[in-house]
């Protein structure tokens, strides 16, 4: 197990003085979380200076924190360039028990959707302000596609994204170039546009990417909906354009997004 020192029994410096006053202890786990909080899945990786003044915090104080973070696992080093979350943060993020029991709901029916259509399934959910993946089912050879586990999922290029948008309050789409990347030639990067998609998925229920992340991908996806009509996370099936079977396929993800929802919530009802 790795242990880090806190530094307590050296003299701060003069910036962190006023931490004498008001617990020194609370300010370096709540600073830490400024870090932390300060990424996003439109913004992934800073540099020490953008991560200083993202966070509103000393230059030489985000230094030593950053230090201490990298050490522990949940920021990692990005060469000598800057910093990105590190893994840790998505291994002790799947000890909530929210994040673990819907894991083990999603679990059977991921492998028997991939096992039907022989196309990559993915799940995803909030984490703060960003959804990231939390699961995916493929197997070597078959599509070769950027997700990965912990990664941030792009709201307005994937059918998980756009569900997720779709079934969660107050969600919407900010229409700038950092938060619309264009992926491909099909990617919509009009906040207007994407607007309008969700209307129609938030009465169908289907969401999909047509090729709006990877060039000859489309993705079908289905939002994840509690009991209490409360969506926890989507649930996507990618496969080679030339393949697709449209309508089959989106009924096959929404009944196996239903049948998670109805196991996550008998989950917590055991």
């Amino acid at each position: 197990m790795t242990t880090v020192s806190l530094g307590a029994a050296e003299p701060l410096p003069e910036d962190d003085a006023h931490l004498l006053r008001d617990g020194w202890a609370k300010s370096v786990v709540a600073r830490a979380f400024a870090l932390l909080d300060a990424f996003s899945a439109q913004e992934p990786f800073f540099t020490l200076g953008e991560l200083a003044e993202r966070a509103n915090l000393p230059r030489s104080t985000t230094h030593r924190l950053a230090t201490m973070l990298v050490k522990l696992g949940a920021l990692q080093r990005r060469g000598n360039l800057g910093y990105i979350v590190g893994a840790r943060m998505f291994d002790v993020g799947l000890l909530a028990p929210v994040r673990s029991r819907l894991l083990t709901a999603a679990e059977p029916y991921l492998h028997q959707l991939h096992e039907t259509t022989r196309g990559t399934v993915h799940l995803a959910s909030w984490s703060g302000e960003r959804p990231i993946y939390l699961d995916k089912v493929s197997q070597p050879g078959e599509l070769r596609l950027p997700s990965r586990l912990g990664a941030p999922v792009a709201l307005h290029a994937t059918a998980l994204g756009k569900c997720l948008v779709a079934f969660t309050p107050d969600r919407t789409f900010a229409d700038d170039r950092a938060s619309l990347r264009r992926f491909t030639r099909h990617t919509v990067t009009n906040a207007h546009s994407l607007t309008r998609d969700i209307e129609v998925i938030r009465g169908t229920r289907i969401g999909r990417d047509n090729e709006e992340s990877v060039l000859g991908i489309t993705c079908i996806g289905s939002p994840i909906i509690d009991r209490h009509g409360e969506c926890v996370a989507a649930i996507s099936i990618s496969v080679p354009t030339v393949r697709l079977r449209a309508r089959a396929m989106e009924q096959l993800v929404l009944k196996t997004a239903q049948g998670i929802g109805r196991a996550h919530d008998q989950g917590w009802a055991a």
